[in-house]
């Protein structure tokens, strides 16, 4: 074989690993998409991430990108942040952090039932439960070192959160005997304290803002298991400044609460379906949209995807099914994921 064919055939073969290399980075670059956080059976450690990039579901992105590893038991939550990835497991008292490139495990930080995330003032935060399940924690992530660097108690279970300026308001999952049972908490994030609350109704649930810089939150009401007569009813609130300066009463159980295109409406679940509250029109009943009893509710702007989530029994994979919000009466995809899909993070 005379010189000049090896040297051609030595070009050729880096050309062509070089294409592959980049057929490679581009196949797990994860610049868009969906997130699905499917909680896995309790206690069996099968909490998995699925991927889907609007034509193709990756089921289980994390143990494809990470042979061996598994996440735990229960996915909780997911957000990304610095080039990261960080995933809640809830029970497993860890958050995961993988590169948001191509979701290889970088490490993880201990905290115990960690819950959900927020970005404020360039900040990473967390909330979390106390074993005891009496109180929870808003916790400050050192994102480069991959620790907590403060942890501020909270007498209450605190959940989802909001930024607006330098101030998270935090849903707080209650009883009726709770300190905290119908209010959202008001955490500074300059001096990294809980500097008072805001009263609405019983057992916030959710929460998110609007296109006018309203927060809106959804309550779930109370449940009284051995006399039904004793339930209190779910309510919507919107929130100016410091207080609540609207509501609408819902069926008990109201719960997820996401905004729509150009955050002009809202959407959640009630009573058996999704249903959709313009903001425009204050006086305007909420919309039927999608008939189920779903276990998770998402909308992805970039789309114009409402996502909902069926844990079916919680034993088998579920499925999430995508609707144009436009024209709900028929799913444009319907996907299988892991069991228990709970929560979708869409990428940006």
């Amino acid at each position: 074989m005379n010189k000049y064919l090896l040297i051609l055939l030595a070009a050729f073969s880096l050309f062509f690993h070089s294409c592959t290399e980049d057929s490679n980075t581009d196949k797990t670059s994860l610049n868009s998409g969906t997130l699905i956080v499917n909680e896995g059976q309790f206690g069996t450690g099968t909490g998995t991430i699925s991927y889907f990039d609007g034509k193709t579901l990756i089921e289980d992105i994390y143990a494809d990108n990470n042979v061996g590893l598994v996440l735990g038991n229960i996915a909780q939550s997911v957000i990304k942040f610095d080039n990261k990835f960080f995933i809640a497991v809830n029970n497993a008292a860890k958050v995961v952090v993988v590169n948001a490139a191509d979701f290889k495990h970088l490490g993880e930080i201990e905290v115990k039932l960690p819950r959900y995330f927020a970005v404020a003032n360039n900040k990473l935060y967390l909330t979390s439960w106390s074993e005891d399940f009496t109180s929870g924690f808003v916790n400050l992530i050192d994102t480069k070192d991959l620790k907590i660097v403060k942890s501020v108690p909270v007498q209450g279970l605190v959940e989802k959160m909001v930024a607006q300026s330098n101030q998270l308001y935090i849903t707080v999952s209650a009883s009726a005997f709770d300190q905290y049972k119908n209010d959202v908490v008001v955490f500074d994030t300059d001096k990294n304290e809980v500097t008072g609350s805001i009263k609405v109704g019983d057992n916030s649930n959710d929460i998110t803002t609007d296109s006018n810089g309203d927060i809106w939150v959804i309550c779930s009401g109370f449940y009284d298991f051995s006399n039904p007569a004793n339930n209190t009813a779910g309510s919507l609130h919107r929130i100016r400044g410091n207080s609540s300066d609207f509501s609408i009463e819902l069926p008990n159980g109201s719960s997820k609460l996401v905004s729509g295109q150009n955050k002009a409406s809202l959407y959640y679940l009630s009573d058996g379906a999704v249903r959709k509250f313009n903001i425009a029109d204050l006086a305007t009943d909420p919309l039927f949209k999608i008939e189920g009893f779903f276990y998770s509710l998402g909308y992805d702007e970039t789309s114009d995807l409402i996502y909902v989530g069926d844990a079916k029994d919680f034993q088998q994979k579920g499925t999430v099914s995508t609707y144009k919000a436009n024209n709900t009466q028929s799913a444009v995809n319907t996907l299988t994921t892991g069991i228990a899909p709970s929560f979708f993070y869409f990428i940006k």
